[in-house]
């Protein structure tokens, strides 16, 4: 019985009673990444020299490492933009 004297509705068949379900997680989209080896393949230089242009902030990127160590990966718009900023360098 409820607190007003009225008898409870019963629940649905097939579904116990409590909170409806939650609906599933989807993930966040994230934007593509390429690593710094993969930069340094498509531009023809040294993985050094990838990392070099991210530390003069040449090249924009995101450290994904934990700690002291740095695992850079350079989002492909950054990628594309630095194309665009060198190609009118020369």
């Amino acid at each position: 019985m409820t607190p007003k004297g009225k008898p409870k509705a019963p629940a649905p068949a097939g579904r116990a009673p409590g909170p409806p379900p939650a609906p599933p997680r989807v993930p966040l989209a994230e934007p593509p990444m390429l690593e710094v080896h993969h930069v340094a393949r498509r531009l023809g230089v040294t993985t050094q020299h990838v990392r070099d242009f991210i530390e003069e902030g040449s090249l924009r990127a995101v450290n994904v490492g934990k700690g002291s160590r740095k695992f850079w990966r350079i989002p492909v718009d950054a990628y594309q933009e630095f194309l665009k900023q060198r190609s009118s360098l020369e």
